[in-house]
């Protein structure tokens, strides 16, 4: 198995409505023309000032013939400390996620990512978004990553990769498996997702890889 398909889940919102900024304190409005420093500005703060509730890995080779998929529950994650957007928080909480079992039998952060960065640095790595390689350590230690949301721009047909995995399942008649909103069912709709767009559109990945959603230049 060759590729790590992989899903972060934090507390803080995507959407402009439940985030946070450096500028513009929390829950600001969405800016009218954000350029590309502010989208990395504001993404990078998200991920500096919120901690990860879950994690979802698939492996899958590059015929997309997935080897298995897991999820990693978080207990560093403390509502009443953390800095999180209330509409993520009901969200997750209406698909299921118990916040006191996590806290009780989840797995320290510490602990995971001191064996996540023994994984092959040169898997090729596909996120959806691209939150998750906002962070320098994993943007220097993985060099082949790929944002399916890129990728979806320019695919004809992809509504310029303003879709979100939910339609993009649509799209291609992609059953979800597991709970929606929960980081393994994701990560392995990005999987699946991935492999029909390379099925369907051919693409070159060289062309593609180390750029994010929302940032125009190449993360080297």
């Amino acid at each position: 198995m060759g590729l790590l398909l992989a899903n972060p889940q934090r507390a803080q919102g995507r959407d402009g409505d439940s985030s946070t900024s450096p500028s513009r304190g929390p829950h600001p409005p969405a800016p009218t023309h954000p350029t590309p420093i502010s989208n990395y500005d504001d993404l990078k703060y998200n991920l500096d000032n919120s901690n990860i509730i879950q994690f979802g890995i698939t492996l899958s080779n590059e015929e997309g013939i997935v080897g298995g998929t897991w999820e990693f529950n978080f207990s560093d994650f403390d509502l009443e400390k953390d800095t999180y957007a209330k509409p993520s928080i009901r969200l997750v909480k209406k698909h299921g996620l118990d916040f006191d079992k996590i806290k009780k039998d989840g797995i320290p952060m510490n602990i995971f990512v001191s064996r996540f960065f023994e994984v092959d640095p040169s898997m090729t790595t596909i996120s959806s978004n691209g939150l998750l390689f906002m962070d320098e350590k994993a943007a220097e230690y993985f060099r082949r990553v790929f944002d399916i949301e890129v990728v979806a721009k320019h695919c004809e047909g992809l509504q310029d990769g303003e879709l979100g995995l939910s339609k993009l399942a649509h799209v291609f008649k992609i059953k979800w498996i597991g709970e929606s909103h929960s980081a393994s069912s994701d990560s392995l709709l990005i999987a699946t997702a991935y492999a029909r767009m390379m099925e369907c559109y051919k693409f070159e990945e060289e062309i593609f890889y180390g750029f994010l959603c929302g940032i125009t230049t190449r993360n080297k």
